[in-house]
């Protein structure tokens, strides 16, 4: 059942979300207006933490560990096309599937 779920909430986005880190990391960044403080509240780290992860010199960037990276990925996807999914609850989400099913004697 989760994975009928899962599946229809896919089929529902209509842009793709972010498939790197960093750039799951950009749009956390955009959606906090710019804000480091409120990214980093979000994600459950410090301030500086999300700066290390986001910063353009050269030997300053550090990775997030595996589960900063599932942390950040369900913040995206919590996050991801809001509209949309208001839409959705709004109007409600109507899934029909049809089969033929044919009786025969044996």
């Amino acid at each position: 059942m989760e994975e009928i779920e899962q599946g229809l909430k896919r089929a529902l986005r209509t842009r793709p979300v972010p498939s790197s880190t960093e750039g799951r990391l950009r749009f956390l960044l955009k959606a906090h207006r710019g804000s480091t403080r409120r990214a980093a509240a979000v994600l459950g780290v410090s301030q500086r933490t999300v700066q290390r992860w986001v910063t353009k010199k050269p030997g300053a960037r550090r990775p997030p560990g595996p589960l900063q990276v599932e942390v950040i990925e369900e913040a995206v996807l919590a996050r991801w096309q809001p509209r949309v999914r208001a839409r959705l609850r709004a109007a409600g989400v109507l899934v029909r599937s049809g089969q033929w099913l044919q009786y025969g004697r044996a």
